[in-house]
């Protein structure tokens, strides 16, 4: 699959020194330290993965190192906007609530939790249901129990949601 260039601010740029690729393809031209900064993992990265830091990368890619992320390239944008001093995509539709929380996660990011947090209690109110198909990691498990509680136990009863045990369910009322 040919890859593609992400929109400006991460299209290609003379002072991007990593490449973040996602799992379709998108190349995000970014900086290490900008990234470095949000995130420890991307920090441990950077500093102690050699190939990331001189031209014997496996990958390269404009003469820069490529990193494969496991995210799509909406995940990303909407991380990377967050990371970034950019506009920042609001938080008012579920599934970028969703991308940004499972990639704060995945690279150990809590500056954006209590944003986060309160961008949930808004879902939570909105669509219990919505918010039972969000894998919430254990700092924030409190929106997962509240969530099943805010359910008729009617509908609590009949819920078949892929990820969410009997057990879970059992222990989150």
């Amino acid at each position: 699959m040919p890859t593609s260039d992400a929109a400006p601010p991460f299209a290609k740029h003379a002072r991007a020194d990593v490449i973040l690729r996602s799992c379709d393809n998108v190349q995000f031209h970014v900086t290490k330290h900008t990234l470095s900064i949000a995130s420890p993992v991307f920090n441990d990265m950077f500093t102690l993965n050699a190939p990331l830091n001189d031209a014997a990368a496996d990958e390269l890619c404009d003469g820069l190192p490529v990193v494969r992320m496991s995210e799509d390239s909406t995940t990303l944008d909407v991380l990377l906007r967050w990371c970034y001093p950019v506009a920042r995509p609001p938080l008012t539709s579920l599934d970028n609530t969703r991308c940004l929380l499972a990639a704060t996660h995945k690279l150990d990011i809590h500056a954006f939790d209590d944003t986060i947090q309160d961008a949930l209690q808004t879902h939570l109110m909105r669509d219990p249901m919505g918010m039972l198909g969000v894998v919430i990691p254990p700092r924030l498990s409190e929106y997962t129990r509240r969530a099943v509680l805010a359910l008729p136990l009617s509908t609590v009863n009949s819920l078949k949601i892929e990820g969410l045990t009997d057990s879970t369910l059992i222990t989150l009322i």
